[in-house]
């Protein structure tokens, strides 16, 4: 299942988003991560929560 599937860290760098700023986004019911992993709570993104991210981004620098 990981195997398609991206950590929130390689998101933040892909993004320049922070990694706080992700869970935040979590925390407020905005970029939802795919999965997590139950050993540790870890996040992982689909490629269409990095095209929502990416909305983020640009609605953000409006």
């Amino acid at each position: 299942m990981k195997k398609s599937l991206f950590s929130i860290g390689y998101m933040s760098k892909f993004t320049g988003i922070h990694i706080k700023t992700l869970r935040y986004y979590e925390e407020i019911g905005v970029l939802i991560p795919e999965y997590v992993g139950p050993e540790a709570n870890y996040r992982y993104y689909s490629i269409n929560k990095s095209l929502l991210l990416w909305r983020c981004i640009l609605f953000r620098a409006r």
